[in-house]
């Protein structure tokens, strides 16, 4: 047998995927029909609560753009934030139990494709996954609504490039080097809770939580002790601090340390995964 083939098996990784999710779509499968329903809700109940259903006011004759459009871009990144998060602490919850732990690790795959086969459907097919559901739950909402307030033309679907800030001109740089930095910061959220739930895969979204929490502190304290350290008392900052960063170069550089920070995480949990044992002694 060859190297790769004892640390990486396409074939045996395809036949890993279809075990994951032939034991486990009935529970994948209500957890995204849980997030459709909680988005379509509080879409729908929003509308309720916004739209004016009278004809002859000027509450739709004065809009340019659906009243709904600000609350759902807002709650796309929310909602985005809470089911990434929430996805990614149950990377492991295989592992909250002897039993799950003895099925897990007893099953004739590398470690590294037991983790990776739970990174695909956790991280990157969870992303697919919610933006088909953002869409579904927006279609929903003008099924409903259409019917109700036919003279509101504005009532249309929440755009995507609108959303992700592409508002101007789809090839401006800076907005693609936002688009990238918000990548970044997601997927360094989302490895902390993988790192997480291999470290405590039993109440794992709560203890990452509050030590994500810690983590902020610390790092506060830190930057504040800094800029007092740095910074003179007048307050007053030499120009040439800054002199030779633009934004463009800022927000490259903060993708950059993100996407590094994001594979540490990884690579951390990775290892650490590497060390589990049937018996929790840890």
């Amino acid at each position: 047998m060859k190297m790769s083939e004892c640390f990486f098996s396409m074939p045996r990784f395809v036949h890993l995927c279809r075990k994951e999710m032939v034991e486990n779509w009935k529970k994948l499968v209500l957890r995204l029909v849980m997030i459709y329903g909680v988005m379509t809700i509080s879409f729908l109940w929003f509308c309720s609560c916004e739209y004016n259903g009278d004809p002859a006011s000027s509450y739709w004759k004065d809009r340019l753009a659906d009243p709904f459009f600000d609350f759902g871009a807002s709650m796309f990144y929310v909602y985005w934030l809470a089911f990434g998060a929430l996805s990614a602490s149950l990377f492991m919850e295989g592992m909250k139990s002897k039993t799950g732990r003895t099925r897990l690790l007893l099953t004739p795959c590398t470690t590294f494709e037991k983790f990776f086969v739970r990174w695909v459907i956790y991280i990157p097919a969870f992303l697919v996954a919610y933006l088909i559901l953002f869409r579904l739950a927006d279609w929903t909402r003008l099924l409903v609504m259409k019917p109700f307030f036919p003279w509101a033309g504005q009532i249309a679907p929440v755009s995507f490039p609108a959303v992700l800030g592409f508002t101007v001109d789809i090839s401006r740089r800076l907005e693609w080097l936002n688009l990238l930095m918000m990548l970044g910061g997601y997927f360094f959220m989302q490895s902390f809770f993988v790192l997480g739930s291999v470290l405590w895969p039993r109440r794992s979204f709560v203890k990452t939580f509050a030590a994500l929490i810690l983590l902020g502190l610390v790092v506060t304290m830190v930057v504040a002790w800094a800029c007092g350290a740095f910074i003179p008392d007048d307050g007053s900052v030499p120009d040439s601090y800054f002199a030779n960063w633009s934004e463009a170069g800022v927000k490259l550089l903060a993708s950059f340390l993100l996407s590094c920070a994001t594979l540490f995480n990884w690579a951390l949990a990775y290892f650490r995964f590497r060390e589990s044992e049937i018996i929790n002694r840890w």
